[in-house]
């Protein structure tokens, strides 16, 4: 993204304030300030997240704060955010050590690349999300253990805000759903290899004993065989209903509309 494009960006917001629309700050610009401590400075989603939050509410004052006779759209924002950013990590007290903040003369001489955007695959996960919008996408993303997207995300915390709630709410849920999905992961894991490993030993017992002790060994398989298809895998509606915001029975009939997508997405997927 070069400077032209930059000041595209400013100019839009500009008409927009001039036509007196309510939200005038491009969406460009607000992924742009999502993945910045993601790709600029290698931090993880959680903390791109909440830099997000920490500045998203600014935006709308710094670009009325921009002088278009000082220096260029893009060095403006690139040294705006490098401020907020280093604001940020005081507030959370991260060790400096991890973070590398330039002045905006390395910055015009770096040429640091600020904007980004994700790359649509062709796998089958995007083609089942494809045509889902939130709060449906959300919800089948939730069920199926996945990552929320940024535009999931924002709407998210843009429903937060309309409620007059803390958006900070809705990112310590998701932070909690996260690592809830991994422990999950990990034990999932851990259960199958063991029970894989148990059907494989009863099947070499079950061709090598004599018959009393293969009948034994046939009913040990098959419990294993049942445990093996009946691992529990969902993600418990209270924390799906944590993320969203929802009441259980709200979250419990999204999440049925929300399958329902996804089988008819894969329906058509299998033509």
């Amino acid at each position: 993204m070069n400077e032209t494009e930059f000041q595209a960006i400013f100019d839009t917001y500009a008409l927009a304030r001039k036509q007196g629309k309510e939200t005038a700050v491009p969406q460009k610009l607000h992924v742009m300030v999502y993945n910045y401590a993601r790709l600029r400075h290698q931090q993880s989603s959680d903390v791109a997240g909440d830099f997000y939050v920490h500045v998203s509410h600014k935006l709308e004052g710094h670009l009325e704060r921009y002088d278009p006779t000082l220096l260029p759209f893009y060095q403006y924002m690139a040294a705006t955010l490098n401020f907020e950013f280093n604001h940020f990590l005081r507030r959370r007290k991260l060790p400096r050590s991890q973070i590398e903040l330039l002045s905006v003369e390395e910055l015009r001489t770096r040429r640091i690349e600020l904007q980004y955007e994700e790359k649509p695959t062709d796998d089958l996960e995007h083609i089942l999300f494809d045509g889902l919008t939130p709060p449906t996408s959300i919800y089948a993303r939730l069920s199926l253990a996945a990552a929320l997207t940024f535009r999931e995300m924002r709407f998210l915390v843009e429903k937060k805000k309309k409620a007059k709630s803390d958006p900070w709410k809705t990112l310590r849920a998701y932070r909690a759903y996260l690592r809830f999905v991994d422990e999950k992961r990990k034990k999932f894991l851990t259960e199958r290899d063991r029970l894989l490993k148990l059907l494989l030993h009863t099947e070499d017992k079950i061709l090598s004993d004599n018959l009393q002790k293969q009948k034994t060994s046939q009913r040990k398989k098959e419990i294993a065989k049942k445990k093996f298809f009946s691992i529990d895998t969902r993600i418990p509606i209270r924390i799906v209903a944590d993320v969203t915001g929802d009441t259980i029975a709200t979250a419990q009939r999204q999440l049925i509309k929300a399958k329902g997508s996804l089988k008819k997405a894969y329906r058509e997927y299998e033509k």
